[in-house]
């Protein structure tokens, strides 16, 4: 059973509050100097995180109480009125920690236009794309919630994880296991998973 309302309202109202940012992007050249558009692009590239993972709590907190809606309803024993609330929150914690604000469209779209902007203006220096990679690079892995050191991802649906806990979740159901990302479908097998050169690349240049 889907709990959609009013889930779908605040979703909706986080979503529009984004397109309006990326909007606002094209527009901050018109009103600030070379100096002040740098700084600016920095604090809504914070702002615009920040939505992004509120909609990953609306997200969790959605799932955990249509996970625990549905076993009550098919007579989950285990649950009781003591420890229902225990149950929500560690579900709640587990949904939340699998998610990713990159995943949020509208978020990837306004990162893609500052990013855009930044490309632009040379002005920017070094400074403003390290702001960016970080708003769209998440280097712990989604299983151990540790930081990644060697990472591989799923050929079908791109999500990178580390080598290690990936494979040992693989094998507890080696014909296809489930990706770890919440709201990702697909199934992983030993043979799906690729080196991810890319976050190699980038975690390399983040330890010097």
């Amino acid at each position: 059973m889907e709990l959609n309302y009013p889930f779908n309202a605040c979703k909706s109202l986080l979503t529009d509050t984004l397109e309006t940012m990326s909007d606002t992007v094209a527009l901050i050249s018109d009103f600030y100097t070379e100096d002040e558009q740098k700084a600016v692009l920095e604090k809504m590239l914070q702002n615009g995180k920040e939505i992004a993972n509120i909609g990953n709590f609306l997200t969790a907190n959605k799932s955990a109480g249509e996970n625990l809606l549905e076993r009550t309803q098919n007579g989950d024993v285990s649950l009781t009125k003591s420890n229902i609330s225990e149950v929500f929150d560690a579900m709640y914690e587990e949904y939340l920690s699998n998610t990713n604000f990159t995943e949020f469209s509208k978020y990837s779209k306004f990162v893609e236009a500052v990013q855009s902007l930044s490309q632009a203006n040379v002005a920017f220096g070094a400074g403003i794309e390290a702001v960016i990679t970080e708003a769209i690079v998440s280097t712990f892995d989604p299983i151990t919630k540790q930081p990644m050191v060697d990472p591989v991802k799923g050929a079908k649906c791109g999500h990178t994880y580390e080598r290690s806990s990936i494979i040992e979740l693989i094998k507890r159901k080696p014909k296809g296991t489930r990706c770890p990302y919440v709201g990702c479908h697909e199934k992983l097998t030993l043979r799906d998973l690729q080196d991810d050169e890319q976050m190699k690349l980038y975690l390399s240049q983040q330890r010097k």
